[in-house]
C-alpha cells in the first residue's frame, strides 16, 4: 500500500512538473505559428496534423493491450513474460507500421487532397504535405511503444519527460527556421516529424539501455502473447476507432463547413483546455497499472477507497475549473495578443466537454485496467454513430459554429461517462462478495 502511494505521488508530481513545462512551450509555439503561417494556413495545418493522426490510432489496440498485461506480467515479476509481450508488441507494431505507410501513400497519390481539406493551395503541395506527415507519423507509431512499456513499469512521468523535450526540440527548430525560411507547412511538417522522432528514439535507447532484459528479441516473439494481447487489444482496438470518430473529427468538419480561419478558433480555445483534461489525465496515468495490480492482488477496499478519493479530486477539479473559465477569454487575448477573437459560447461549451471527459477518464482507467472493456466497448460505438451526423446537424442549422461540434461530441461521450461509475461499483462489489 505504502509503495503505490509513493508511486502515485511521484508519477502524479513529476508528470505534472514536465506537463506544465511541455504545454508552456505549446502555448509560446502557437501564437509563433499562427505569425509565421497566417489564420487560414494554420488552420490547414491543424486539419492534416489531425487527419495523419488518425494513423495512431490503427495499432489494433496492441499499445493499450500492452499496458494492462505487461502490468499483470510484472506485477507476477515475470521478466520472461514481459519480454515477451515487448517483443510480441515490437513486431507487430512494425509490421502495421510498413502496411500504414504504403496504404496512405497510395491514398495520398490517387485522392483529391485540396478538395478534401477545402483548400486553394497546389495539389502537389498538398500531397507532399501530407506525405512527410504521414511519413513521420508511421515511424513515430511505431516507436510510441515506449510509452506503453514506461507505463507498464510505473515511470509515467518519463513519458511526460518525453512529451516536454519533444516540445522543446520544435520550439528550437521553429525560432530558428522563422528567420531563415519564408512561411512553409511543408517546412512546418518536418519539424515536427524529425522532432518527435528524436525524442522517441532517444527514450526507446535510453529505456532498453536502463532495462536490458526487456530489450525485444525476434526469436521472443510469441504467438500465444500475441494472441493474448489482441483477445484484449481488439475491444482497445475497435473503442480507439470509435475515438477517432469522436475526437478527432471536429476539425474535419469544420474546416469544410466554416473554412480552416474557424478552425484556428476552435483549436486554440481546446488547446487551452487539453491542457487541463492533459493535467487531470496525468495524475490518473499511474493509476492504470496500480488497478492493474490491486485487481491481480484481490485487494478491493483499496480499489474502493482510491476511486472515492478521485471522485473527491474531482469536485474540488470543478470548483477550480470555474474561475478559469471566467477568465479563458482574457487569457486568449493575452496569450495570442488578439490575434484570434473567441466566442464565450465556445468556451463554456469545452469547458463542459472537459467536465464531462475527466469524469469518465476516472472510471475508465480502473476498468483499463482490470481488463474490462465491454460496456465502454458498445457505449463508445453508439457514440462514434451519433457524433459525425449530429456534428454536422449542429454546425449547419446552430448559431454555435464550431461550438456545435463541441456539443456533438460531449453528448457523444455523455451516456459513457455517466454510466461507467454504477458498472464499476457493481463490478467491485461483485467481486468482494465471490472472494
Amino acid at each position: 500500500m505504502f509503495e503505490r502511494s509513493k508511486i502515485i505521488k511521484k508519477g502524479v508530481s513529476l508528470g505534472i512538473v514536465f506537463k506544465v513545462f511541455s504545454m508552456f512551450i505549446t502555448f509560446l509555439i502557437v501564437p509563433i505559428l499562427i505569425d509565421y503561417l497566417g489564420n487560414n494556413n494554420y488552420g490547414l495545418w491543424i486539419t492534416v496534423f489531425s487527419l495523419i493522426g488518425m494513423v495512431n490510432y490503427a495499432d489494433g489496440g496492441i499499445i493499450n493491450g500492452l499496458k494492462t498485461k505487461l502490468s499483470e506480467a510484472i506485477s507476477r515479476k515475470d521478466v520472461t513474460l514481459s519480454k515477451q509481450f515487448i517483443s510480441t508488441a515490437y513486431y507487430s507494431i512494425f509490421f502495421i507500421s510498413i502496411i500504414l505507410l504504403l496504404v496512405g501513400t497510395v491514398l495520398i497519390y490517387f485522392l483529391d487532397l485540396a478538395t478534401l481539406i477545402n483548400t486553394t493551395i497546389d495539389e502537389n503541395e498538398i500531397k507532399q504535405i501530407f506525405f512527410i506527415t504521414l511519413f513521420f507519423t508511421t515511424v513515430n507509431f511505431a516507436l510510441s511503444l515506449y510509452k506503453s512499456i514506461l507505463f507498464a513499469t510505473q515511470k509515467s512521468y518519463a513519458v511526460e519527460l518525453s512529451v516536454f523535450f519533444n516540445q522543446g526540440l520544435i520550439f528550437v527548430f521553429i525560432n530558428i527556421v522563422i528567420l531563415l525560411i519564408p512561411a512553409n507547412i511543408l517546412i512546418i511538417a518536418l519539424i515536427y516529424g524529425v522532432s518527435n522522432t528524436i525524442a522517441s528514439l532517444l527514450f526507446t535507447i535510453s529505456f532498453f539501455y536502463r532495462n536490458p532484459k526487456y530489450i525485444p528479441k525476434l526469436k521472443m516473439f510469441n504467438r500465444q502473447r500475441l494472441n493474448e494481447t489482441l483477445g484484449l487489444s481488439l475491444g482497445f482496438f475497435v473503442i480507439q476507432l470509435c475515438m477517432v470518430v469522436i475526437f478527432t473529427t471536429d476539425k474535419i468538419i469544420i474546416n469544410n463547413i466554416l473554412g480552416p480561419s474557424e478552425v484556428t478558433r476552435y483549436d486554440v480555445v481546446m488547446k487551452l483546455y487539453l491542457a487541463i483534461i492533459a493535467f487531470c489525465l496525468i495524475s490518473l496515468d499511474p493509476f492504470w497499472a496500480l488497478f492493474a495490480d490491486a485487481f491481480q492482488k484481490k485487494q478491493y477496499k483499496w480499489i474502493k477507497l482510491t476511486l472515492k478519493q478521485l471522485n473527491i479530486a474531482f469536485a474540488a477539479f470543478i470548483i477550480l475549473l470555474i474561475p478559469f473559465v471566467m477568465l479563458s477569454k482574457k487569457i486568449i487575448s493575452f496569450w495570442l495578443d488578439e490575434k484570434v477573437s473567441v466566442d464565450n459560447s465556445l468556451i463554456l461549451l469545452i469547458a463542459f466537454f472537459v467536465i464531462v471527459r475527466v469524469y469518465g477518464a476516472i472510471y475508465m482507467s480502473f476498468l483499463n485496467g482490470i481488463g474490462k472493456i465491454k460496456l465502454q466497448l458498445k457505449l463508445y460505438v453508439i457514440g462514434s454513430l451519433i457524433n459525425i451526423p449530429l456534428s454536422i446537424i449542429l454546425v449547419n442549422n446552430t448559431s454555435l459554429g464550431s461550438g456545435g461540434a463541441v456539443l456533438a461530441t460531449t453528448i457523444s461521450i455523455f451516456a459513457l461517462t455517466m454510466i461507467l461509475p454504477f458498472y464499476s461499483n457493481n463490478l467491485i462489489k461483485n467481486y468482494e462478495k465471490n472472494t
